[in-house]
Formats: C-alpha cells, structure tokens, sequence
C-alpha cells in the first residue's frame, strides 16, 4: 500500500466550514506531546515517585490541543469529542492525571507503565487515522462570492448535485469543474483537459507529506509529459510564496492558486494531501489520501491509459 506519514492531522476549517488539511501548529505540538509521553513513560519506569513536570506538560498538551479542537472542529460534536486526534489528546491527559496521583496512592509500576505506553500508543495511532481516514460524502459545500465555478457536469452524465449523484466527488462519478488561476496568471478550468487523464493533488508548502511526495509526483510528469495533466492545487497560500517554491524546486507541472480553499470546500476536503484520479471523460477513479509515490501514480494511469487506448 501507499506509505502514510505520521504528523497529526488535525483539520482546520475551509471558507465553507470544510475541514482542510493538516495545521502547522498542531503538527508541532502532536511531536512535543509525543515525546513528553515517552519521556513520562520512561521516568515513571525509573523512578514511580517522580514526573511532576512531565505530568504537568502532558496536561497542558492535552488539554490544550483538545480544547483547540473543540473550537476549530466542523464535522459535529461527535467529532470533536470522539475523533482520532480527540482521542490522542485524551490519552495524553489521562498519562499526565495518572503522575500527579500522590505516590502512596498510585497504582503498583506495571499497571503505571501499561497505563503510560497505552497513551503513547494511542497517541501514535491517533496520528495515522486522522490523516488516513477519508472525508465521507456530505451535503454540497456553499461556494462564495466572488469565485468563478462553472457548470459541475462539463463531461457528459450527471454531474455533483444532480440526482443519483453524491454531493461530494467520489469514485465513479464526475470530478466537479471549477476555475481559477495559476501561479504565472493564467485562466485555468478542470474542463479545458477533457480527453485526458488528470491528476488533481491538494497540497501546501507547510504540509510536509506534500514534500515528501512532490518529488515523486515530478518523476512521474517527467515521464509521461503530456499524456497525463498533473495540477497541483495549493490551498490557502500567497502567490508568491507558492511560486517561489515551486521554482527552488524545479516542479513543472501545472499549479493552482486556491487561496479562499473554495476548491478544497468543492471538493469536500479534509486532510492534505489528497489527490483525485481522473479520466478522460471527466469520472474519478481513483481517490489517495496521503503521501503518493511515483509507482503508485503509474499504476493508476497506466490501467486508465490502457483504457482510454481501447475505447
């Protein structure tokens, strides 16, 4: 399967309460909270009496990250108190509880160490299921004002929101057009590259599985040029910032400005990257979540092209 990265991926909110992607402070404190957990596991093992500071950090940590979720979640309730980054943050606050019990009252040291390393375990599991698990089809994101969305069913059948059709992009149904501009200026629209398969992948110059991956995905333009259209599609980042660093980087491919994520919202994102694959005639076939890998792109398209050279 295609590897997953480990940086929490907590979502923050899109233009349209849409989570998108991973936040850079979240990803930060997740790290520091990680190794605070591995450090009170391992002096609570030394030493049962001790870790006073470490409970205390662990507490902060917790309470903090999951009070930020709580303000900054939109999937509802149950997502917020529930989630898999929820979760993380609540075995930590339980590790950093159990070491400020007063020592006389504490559990024996093998119960405190199971307590601890189930934290820590949790914490590390949390981490993967918030990135990994895929955004579920919702009702149609609310699109402001001001942005150019053209026609959602520029290839023919039934586009999103038409009926028998899901109001997010799915495998087997349209990938909504849109509009917007690239990061020379030019006018871009999805529906200009009908009669070739795309790869549309969100990403933003903090996410660091995106940089673990963009590399990937320039060997596979790199190899296939025109047969495939590879379109980046930055999410809520300046123009020059972007530019900038996709020229340090010699990336080649076409890129995408969304700076309202109102793309992101149409296309009901939630965490980054994530990349759409698409055929000729405009249907998805393929949805990633996560990192992507040059040969897991090839296996994709090669099958589509087959496809496409057959029809």
């Amino acid at each position: 399967g295609t590897a997953r990265p480990l940086p929490w991926a907590g979502p923050r909110p899109g233009a349209a309460g849409v989570e998108v992607g991973v936040h850079p402070v979240a990803i930060y404190l997740s790290r520091v909270g990680a190794a605070a957990a591995a450090a009170a596991w391992s002096r609570f093992r030394a030493a049962p009496g001790s870790g006073g500071a470490l409970a205390a950090a662990l507490l902060v940590l917790g309470l903090g990250r999951y009070a930020a979720g709580l303000m900054v979640e939109r999937g509802g309730p149950a997502g917020a108190l529930l989630g898999p980054a929820a979760l993380g943050d609540l075995a930590w606050i339980a590790a950093g509880m159990a070491l400020m019990v007063p020592a006389r009252r504490r559990p024996g040291p093998v119960v405190g160490t199971l307590v601890l390393a189930l934290a820590v375990l949790t914490g590390v599991l949390a981490w993967q299921a918030a990135l990994a698990v895929p955004q579920a089809p919702g009702t149609a994101a609310a699109v402001g004002p001001g942005f150019e969305v053209v026609d959602l069913s520029w290839a023919a059948g039934a586009g999103a929101g038409a009926e028998g059709a899901p109001a997010a992009p799915v495998v087997g149904f349209r990938a909504p057009d849109f509009e917007a501009h690239t990061v020379d200026g030019r006018v871009f629209r999805l529906s200009d590259l009908r009669g070739r398969p795309v790869l549309l992948n969100f990403w933003a110059t903090w996410c660091e599985p995106c940089r673990i991956e963009m590399p990937e995905i320039q060997r596979f333009h790199q190899r296939y040029g025109d047969r495939v259209a590879v379109v980046g599609i930055n999410v809520r980042e300046p123009r020059d910032l972007v530019q900038t660093y996709v020229e340090a980087n010699g990336f080649t491919w076409t890129f995408v400005l969304d700076p309202g994520s109102r793309v992101a919202d149409l296309y009901r994102l939630r965490p980054i990257p994530t990349s759409f694959f698409v055929d000729g005639s405009g249907v998805i076939r393929h949805i990633e979540y996560g990192i992507l890998t040059e040969a897991a792109i090839r296996a994709v398209f090669d099958r589509l092209l087959r496809q496409q050279d057959a029809g």
